[in-house]
């Protein structure tokens, strides 16, 4: 499933990323799928390989952090409220909202809702395929949401300063005990399990629909994750060190982590991360593209020839 990483574009809004450039590689396209990646200033890339990529045009110039589909309609959302939908990844439509001015960093679907999250803790949900949005009353916090994740039974969101909700429906929230006082990165489930990834690179599992979590410190001191992903065994976590470097580091307990790829030329920092069924796929700045085997044990890099960053990438 798709992980988001609002959190960079709050957390990390300065940094410099340096171009990147494409290797040989041997990877096959698997069958045929349909995958939308969405980024800075509004780009929206479309393919139906994962490897081969051509840009369609954009209704915003906003950039979009978020994406999602619910199996009728794709939705992504992003700054200023930017939001925009499509039966087919192709033809892109504006929304109009009057429910939040927000930026929205991150969004999710389940059972044909739609759910974003955002600034000042903003939640805003859909039940008509994106088309109209309420926004929910949220006492909880009103710190910035950076992530939201459904598994399990239920919802999560969590953001700055730690803090972390849940709900049943999407609609009622409430805040549940934060294993950490610090910036959330990144939320992904695990089956039917939850992990989440803060900015002091610790990594929690919780078991228990977030009742508690298991905490273990990646022990990577210059290391900043930006995304994980699962595919039930493998966990895959995503990040760059010292600023520039790409790095992917494996795990199938989160207590161990090894480091399956590096980036040498310090070019690539991937925003975002999906399973496909088949392998891993993960974009990021000036689309670039990493891409796994099954067991997520090789890795080759890739690039969609663009040079905007791509803050997600999903699937149908």
């Amino acid at each position: 499933m798709k992980i988001k990483t609002g959190a960079i574009i709050f957390l990390l809004s300065a940094l410099m990323f340096a171009a990147c450039s494409e290797d040989e590689g041997t990877e096959d396209a698997t069958k045929k799928k349909t995958y939308v990646a969405v980024g800075q200033e509004g780009v929206i890339m479309l393919s139906d390989n994962g490897l081969n990529w051509i840009r369609v045009e954009s209704p915003v110039s906003s950039t979009l952090y978020g994406a999602a589909w619910n199996g009728r309609y794709f939705c992504a959302a992003g700054q200023d409220a930017a939001i925009v939908r499509s039966p087919d990844g192709i033809n892109w439509t504006v929304v109009t909202t009057t429910s939040t001015a927000n930026t929205l960093s991150d969004i999710e679907t389940f059972n044909g809702t739609f759910c974003a999250v955002g600034y000042d803790g903003v939640i805003i949900t859909s039940e008509d395929d994106g088309e109209t949005w309420i926004n929910v009353a949220n006492p909880a916090v009103t710190t910035s949401i950076y992530e939201i994740c459904r598994t399990g039974s239920y919802w999560y969101a969590g953001g700055a300063e730690g803090k972390m909700l849940r709900s049943e429906n999407a609609v009622s929230w409430s805040q549940i005990a934060s294993p950490t006082g610090v910036g959330i990165m990144c939320l992904s489930a695990r089956g039917n399990d939850l992990i989440m990834i803060d900015i002091n690179n610790y990594v929690y599992l919780s078991e228990n629909n977030g009742s508690s979590f298991t905490a273990h410190n990646i022990d990577k001191p210059f290391f900043l994750a930006t995304a994980i992903a699962s595919n039930g065994s493998n966990i895959v976590l995503n990040g760059f060190e010292n600023v520039a470097g790409g790095r992917i580091y494996t795990s199938i307990d989160i207590a161990n982590w090894t480091l399956a790829w590096e980036d040498t030329n310090d070019r690539h920092l991937a925003l975002d991360l999906i399973w496909d069924d088949n392998r891993f796929i993960g974009a990021g700045a000036y689309g670039s593209l990493v891409i796994s085997n099954a067991d997520a044990s090789v890795w080759n890099y890739y690039n969609m020839a663009i040079t905007e960053d791509i803050e997600a990438i999903i699937m149908k």
